[in-house]
């Protein structure tokens, strides 16, 4: 009995340790970041972006993916609330990045995107 469970806890063990998107391999080693970037390079954004998301979705952090599907909602989707969303989660992985000020000076540009979607009164005379 005790072999049993030596075996199935072996088993369980290396199961959870091979290299998958969650463990060893690096997050621009990535099949689906690679084909992001690729498709980015072929003018298929909307696909770039799928492979970005899945990266997103697979691992516990995703820094580099947030942060191309920021540039995407921001510069080809018009979508600056996602644009931000996506800077802050690449800013919360990576706060002391050579890119973060690249990232944060991205949010301001997204907000003021934001804002000038705006009706001119939004609050009427408040």
């Amino acid at each position: 009995m005790t072999v049993r469970l030596v075996v199935a806890l072996l088993v369980l063990l290396m199961a959870g340790c091979a290299p998958t998107s969650k463990g060893f391999v690096a997050e621009q080693e990535e099949i689906a970041f690679r084909r992001g970037k690729q498709r980015l390079r072929e003018g298929r954004p909307d696909e770039a972006l799928e492979a970005f998301i899945s990266v997103i979705q697979r691992r516990e952090k995703a820094p580099e993916s947030h942060l191309e599907a920021g540039l995407l909602y921001l510069n080809r989707f018009n979508e600056p609330v996602l644009a931000i969303y996506h800077f802050e989660a690449y800013l919360r992985e990576k706060p002391n990045s050579e890119q973060a000020d690249r990232v944060k000076q991205l949010m301001v540009t997204a907000k003021k995107e934001f804002a000038r979607a705006l009706p001119a009164s939004p609050f009427g005379d408040e």
